[in-house]
């Protein structure tokens, strides 16, 4: 893969600079975590932005995990960094299941599970690292982490500087076969450094597969696998802590997105995570990713930077506009938020009828 950046006229290559040194694995780790925004969790989970737990994690009796993450939603990532040629790729397969069994064994014991988060996040208990990194309340995603930790469920992922031929067979296989009930879908995320003009670094990522929704394309050939439906979200949308009137008003732009995406030529999905359904209105124009997500608990998730890699243009209109409310534009400047940006139902529904005329604008045929 050759990276290129445009000067004036012409396209100039850059050259690819190695992991190297005896701390090659290390120097990944620590870029991974450093700079969250790297890893496309919007792909990987659907999810909002990618949050580090801890590094070098003991796993009793299994050895030591490189990176513990989790997200917005609650998903727990096991992440195994490995350089090519450092040791054979084959290893980087059989640790990652290990850690999994490890965990396994040890998910009634949640106690120690925080404890061992806070010995290796420079002692920041959980509680402390989520609120550094999310706007919103973090008790629901603090009660889905522990769900998930409990029901053994996980995200794999192979961070590595090369992804292989025989890692991809793998994880193929380890998607549509051996994952029948999908509690452990598998990623690979390549990461590879290049020298720019004046010395500067550019760091160019691709995973495999593409998405989540890859996955359970392949998968729904060999197996009948629900995804969420509109009963699914309404069940935990009617237990929202939500006024009543709030309530309504959200119903409101629920049935009047649907109607726009369909009327349109589009469509509507209610996402696949398991802890917090999204209603997510695809139009025709950008049929491949939907600019917003209606999360069942009543936040709104502006999704910008998930559509501006197949749809720039609409994307930055989208943005433009939505930051004409003044009141977004100061959440968002004032996010922690590496990646997705979600509003609260009390300020997003002030302002529902002008979301709707801007999703009208930017992505329908019919124009305002």
């Amino acid at each position: 893969m050759g990276v290129f950046t445009k000067n004036h006229d012409k396209f100039e290559s850059k050259i690819e600079k190695k992991f190297e040194g005896d701390k090659k694995e290390e120097e990944l780790e620590k870029l991974l975590t450093s700079n969250p925004d790297i890893f496309p969790v919007n792909l990987i989970a659907e999810s909002d932005n990618w949050i580090p737990l801890a590094r070098q994690i003991h796993i009793t009796n299994h050895g030591i995990l490189d990176i513990l993450a989790t997200d917005s939603d609650g998903n727990i990532y096991i992440v195994e960094c490995k350089i090519k040629g450092n040791q054979d790729m084959k290893t980087i397969r059989g640790q990652i299941t290990d850690y999994v069994s490890g965990l396994w064994s040890e998910r009634g014991s949640w106690d120690n599970f925080l404890k061992k988060i806070k010995e290796k996040s420079l002692g920041k208990t959980l509680d402390e690292v989520l609120k550094a990194n999310m706007d919103e309340d973090i008790q629901d995603t603090l009660d889905y982490i522990k769900q998930n930790f409990e029901a053994g469920r996980y995200f794999l992922v192979y961070a590595v500087d090369q992804i292989t031929p025989g890692l991809r067979d793998v994880i193929d296989w380890h998607n549509q076969k051996l994952d029948l009930i999908h509690e452990y879908p598998s990623f690979v995320l390549e990461v590879k450094k290049y020298l720019g003009e004046n010395g500067s670094e550019f760091i160019v990522t691709q995973n495999f597969p593409y998405n989540l929704s890859e996955i359970k394309r392949k998968k729904e050939r060999t197996e009948n696998r629900k995804t969420n439906t509109t009963e699914d979200w309404e069940k935990i949308f009617d237990q929202a802590d939500l006024l009543d009137e709030q309530k309504n008003k959200i119903l409101e732009f629920k049935k009047n997105i649907e109607s726009l995406a369909r009327n349109d030529g589009g469509e509507i999905s209610y996402g696949s995570g398991k802890n917090m359904p999204r209603i997510l209105p695809k139009f025709s124009s950008t049929i491949l990713r939907s600019p917003i997500g209606l999360k069942a608990n009543g936040r709104l998730v502006l999704q910008f930077h998930l559509i501006k890699g197949e749809y720039p243009e609409e994307a930055q209109q989208f943005r433009e506009k939505i930051f004409e409310i003044k009141e977004i534009k100061t959440i968002f400047e004032n996010s922690k938020s590496k990646g997705e940006h979600s509003v609260d139902a009390e300020i997003w529904l002030l302002h529902k009828d002008k979301i709707l005329s801007i999703l009208k604008e930017v992505f329908t045929s019919d124009q305002v």
